[in-house]
Parts: C-alpha cells; sequence; structure tokens
C-alpha cells in the first residue's frame, strides 16, 4: 500500500503530461505567427493580431534542433461565450518556431536551404585547363551547414564527385558544359555553366571550284572557306594567285586564251595559310579552214573534204563539226558526192560550241562531153565501101562506070564508134 501511494504523484503527472500533448496536437494553445522563445520553458511572445490569449505552455523538446512547426488544422477556441473556429480570426496555419537549446558539445545541424557554387555559377575555362569548385550549404539563417553533395558535368573530367570540394577539367576544344550541384537530403540543388574557349586559328583552307574545263574568256568565282582546328568554319581574307587568267581578291576568275592546266592558290593574308588546286583553260576554238578539192569535180563524182581547227595559240585542235554543202549529198566527216547538175556551189563547216563557221566553193562540171568526132550528132560519114569512096564503080559487062547507088559522093551515114551513137562522151 505504501507503495502504491509512492506511484500515485507519477500516475498524475503522466496524465496530465499526455493530456498536455493533446491538447497541443489540436493546436488550442498556439496561433499563427507567434513565436515562443525556450530556453528552458517556453513563453508567449504578444501577438500582432486580435485574438483570445492563450495560456503559455511548455512543449517537449526531442532534440537539439530548431524546428518550424506548421499547424494546418482549424483551432476551436472560446471568444466572448461563443463557440467560434480560429480561422475566422486569422488563416487556418499557425506558424511555431521552436528554438531550442544546445547543449554542451553538441553542435546544431539545420536543414539545407540554399546552396552555393564556388567560384560562380558561370566559369569560364581555357581547354585542358582544371579548376576546383567549392559548394557551400546555408541554412534558413544564412548559417553555414555540413553537407555532402552529389555533382554532376555534361562534359569534361570531374574528380572526386562526391564531397563539397571537387576538380574539373576541360577538353581540348571550346564548348559549353552544365554543371549540378544536389543535396538528396534537402532535396535541394544548384546548376551552373562553364565555358571552355579556346583560342581559335585558321587550320586549313578548302577552295571550291568547277570540275569541268574552263573555256577562255569564261568567268567563273572561286571561294576560300577556312576551317580551324576543330573543322569549324573559321573566317579568313583570302589572296588569290594563279596564271590561268586574271583573278581579283574576291575570287572572280576570267580565263585566259592560253589552255593548258594551271595552279590556283588561296593565301591568307594574316597566317600565310595557303592551298592550291589544279584548274584547267580549256582550248577554245578560234578559226576553222576547209582543205576543199582545186580542181572542178565531175557530176556523180566523189571527194573527201576536210575541216582543221586552231586554238587561241594557232594550234591545231580537235573540235566537232557539222557540214553542209550544195549541189551534191556531204555527211558528217566531210565525204561529198556531186549531184547531175553542173555548176558551182556552196559547202560550209560549223562548229556549234563556237558558232565559228568557214565555206567554200566547188565546181560541178558534167561528167559527159559532146562527141569530137560525130559533133553530138551521134553518126558520121564513112567511106562507101562499095566504090571506095569514088561514089562511082563498075558493075555493068561494058565496065562502064556509074553512080554508086550505096554511099552519096563516095561516103555513108553510120553510127558514131567513139560515142557508140550517144553523141556524149566521158571526159
Amino acid at each position: 500500500m505504501t507503495d502504491a501511494k509512492k506511484l500515485i504523484p507519477f500516475v498524475i503527472f503522466f496524465v496530465f503530461f499526455f493530456a498536455f500533448l493533446g491538447l497541443v496536437g489540436q493546436g488550442l494553445f498556439f496561433s499563427s505567427e507567434e513565436n515562443f522563445d525556450l530556453p528552458q520553458k517556453v513563453e508567449k511572445r504578444s501577438s500582432h493580431i486580435s485574438k483570445p490569449s492563450l495560456p503559455s505552455i511548455p512543449l517537449p523538446i526531442d532534440s537539439n534542433k530548431t524546428k518550424e512547426h506548421m499547424i494546418k488544422t482549424p483551432l476551436e477556441v472560446e471568444v466572448e461565450g461563443k463557440n467560434t473556429s480560429y480561422s475566422e480570426i486569422e488563416k487556418s496555419t499557425a506558424k511555431v518556431v521552436v528554438k531550442e537549446t544546445e547543449e554542451e558539445g553538441t553542435k546544431v545541424e539545420n536543414r539545407v536551404v540554399r546552396i552555393e557554387i564556388l567560384p560562380g555559377k558561370e566559369i569560364k575555362l581555357k581547354p585542358n585547363e582544371s579548376q576546383t569548385l567549392e559548394a557551400k550549404a546555408y541554412d534558413s539563417q544564412g548559417h553555414l551547414v555540413d553537407f555532402f553533395p552529389t555533382w554532376t558535368v555534361s562534359g569534361g573530367v570531374l574528380e572526386n564527385e562526391k564531397g563539397q570540394e571537387i576538380t574539373f577539367r576541360s577538353e581540348e576544344r571550346s564548348a559549353s558544359y552544365w554543371l549540378r550541384c544536389f543535396d538528396a537530403k534537402s532535396g535541394k540543388e544548384v546548376l551552373g555553366q562553364i565555358k571552355v574557349e579556346a583560342s581559335l586559328y585558321l587550320s586549313s583552307i578548302k577552295i571550291e571550284g568547277p570540275d569541268y574545263p574552263l573555256d577562255s574568256g569564261e568567268n567563273y568565282r572561286f571561294k576560300a572557306r577556312g576551317f580551324d582546328q576543330y573543322k569549324e568554319e573559321f573566317p579568313f581574307e583570302a589572296h588569290w594567285s594563279t596564271e590561268a587568267g586574271e583573278i581579283d581578291h574576291y575570287g572572280n576568275l576570267s580565263a585566259g586564251f592560253k589552255p593548258g592546266k594551271f595552279v590556283l592558290s588561296a593565301t591568307d593574308s594574316h597566317s600565310a595559310k595557303s592551298t592550291q588546286i589544279w584548274i584547267e583553260v580549256a582550248e577554245k576554238l578560234s578559226k576553222i579552214e576547209i582543205e576543199g578539192c582545186r580542181k572542178a569535180l565531175k557530176t556523180g563524182e566523189a571527194f573527201h573534204f576536210k575541216a582543221y581547227g586552231y586554238n587561241q595559240e594557232h594550234n591545231r585542235m580537235k573540235f566537232r563539226t557539222r557540214w553542209y554543202a550544195e549541189g551534191g549529198k556531204i555527211d558528217n566527216h566531210g565525204y561529198f558526192v556531186a549531184g547531175d547538175k553542173p555548176g558551182r556551189y556552196l559547202v560550209s563547216v560549223k562548229n556549234f560550241e563556237t558558232k565559228l563557221r568557214q565555206k567554200t566553193y566547188i565546181e560541178i562540171i558534167s561528167r559527159m562531153i559532146t562527141c569530137p568526132r560525130c559533133q553530138g550528132y551521134k553518126r558520121i560519114k564513112i567511106i562507101c565501101t562499095t566504090c571506095n569512096g569514088k561514089g562511082k564503080h563498075i558493075k555493068n559487062p561494058e565496065h562502064k562506070e556509074e553512080d554508086c547507088y550505096y554511099c552519096e559522093n563516095g561516103y555513108v551515114w553510120g553510127e558514131c564508134a567513139h560515142c557508140q551513137g550517144r553523141g556524149q562522151v566521158e571526159r
């Protein structure tokens, strides 16, 4: 019985203690924007909002931390004898800040609300350069907080990915990377950017030109493209030079009249970087000559005409021809067959690329001429074989001469053996 009496005070204490905890959970002792400083006990500060005053009740402290208690349940309070909801007096959320004492030898651990990257969120580096990065975390009071972040970066080399201090090494080219520092415990993160700016220089030059020979006098604009060490296009001022013709500083070439292959070069005016290509200036037909016949052609006779082309250097060159002829027929190789009508006719050759044309004339004569023996009469006088051209012969027994009745004056008409009675013979 004596032992039971000793337990009564403890039982009463725990009953009141748990009753207090239940009241605190229902939000009957705190209102919005009321702050209580509790070095050893909780004291209520004056409120700026007119509402029922609440008694100061100590809160349980379960750790040496500063907490923010958000009470979102509407509080039921007694105001002037009426049962009124606390939300009618103020918003239903009451914020209670409880500052707890720091026990001796124990460090206060605050929640991370902000992370900062040093030397800054935007970092500029050179290619293959290393940089030490440091992350600092702060609580809601602006105090430094120890934390263990996780680092990620979109490129480059990252050493010691976990820890507040890391080393980053860039690649050997210009680039831009994003950087992320993340605290898994608080869910806070900060993003940064690393820009790698290299000293670019002209590494190579490419000349863009035609893939066909240029004609003499033809105009063409060449283009020179520069590239840096990373194969990216790099602007530069080109100086042009060639013996293929005249070229200006824009790359406009007017091909000369000398055919052949020539070197064309483009040189950077500042770095003396240069490149060159071969270009060809084609032969240009500047003159055509026809090798014609030096005598007249007979009707029906064939002849091979020849055309010779000469370039701008007065050297013979090949070219495509197209032949035309009057008074006969001619093919594209220059083979001509004279017609049946004698006369003077035109023969010409043309090149469609240059529009050059050359012509000559040919005389066509008849293959047949008047028979020189019969003079075209087709008959000739032949000595009469009966009278031997005497015109008389002895036929009677008396041996008297009489006129030859086979001829006339000793001749008879017969077919011309020279022209076979045609009156014409070939030349």
